[in-house]
Parts: C-alpha cells; structure tokens; sequence
C-alpha cells in the first residue's frame, strides 16, 4: 500500500491510498538434458515447471529443430548432422505476465564414431 499526502494551493489536504501488487519476474533454474549428443539424436531439454507458466525454447544457429514440447517446460530437440557447440535456450513467463530471464545450455554435437570391421587374429 502507499500512501500519499497532497495539499493544494489554499491549504486543502487530501490523502490518496493505492493498493500495490509487485509481480516478480519468475527466477527460471537452469536446463537439465544431455550436453555432448551425437549426430542426429532425439534429446530430452526440460526445466522444472511452474503451474501456469509458459516457456518460450529456441536453438540457435540452426543446430537442430524442436521436435515436440511447445510451450512447455519440456522438450525433445532432433539435433542436425553439423558437428559444433549450439545453445538451447528458454525463457519463462508466468502467470501474470512477467518475463523471466533467458536461460542458456551449450550443447556439443560429435561427430559419429568411425569404426572399422571386427576381426578376430
């Protein structure tokens, strides 16, 4: 609540009251998923959840596509063939509103093992 008291120019006073509600951007914990994936794999990306919120994800540089998840606080990435380091990213919004802060996770894509025939001496 906050309280203000004003007083006009022949001495009049009022008192005006305003109820106040802060709403918190949400505080969004970090990204659990595997961080060193394979060529091509399907990955599971998740943050724990909040009722009511909603999650915005993103992969940057084209590293792979989300392949299911949207808008929730859980999803699966088809990583692409492009052997590098990309980040998946969230950011939250609650139920009111607020924005929270982008939460980032460098993921690295190997490259697919090489191996050769088997044999036996």
């Amino acid at each position: 609540t906050a309280t203000m008291l004003y007083t006009n120019a022949i001495g009049c006073d009022s008192t005006v009251t305003l109820d106040l509600t802060l709403n918190l951007s949400p505080t969004t914990p970090p990204i659990l998923g595997n961080t060193l994936v394979a060529v091509s794999s399907l990955e599971t990306y998740l943050v724990s959840q909040v009722i009511g919120s909603t999650y915005n994800w993103g992969i940057t540089s084209n590293g792979g596509a989300i392949a299911s998840g949207l808008p929730t606080n859980s999803i699966q990435v088809q990583w692409s063939s492009n052997v590098s380091t990309y980040e998946v990213y969230v950011i939250e919004t609650d139920i009111n509103g607020c924005i929270g802060n982008i939460v980032l996770c460098d993921v690295t894509i190997n490259p697919t093992p090489i191996t050769g025939p088997i044999t036996h001496d």
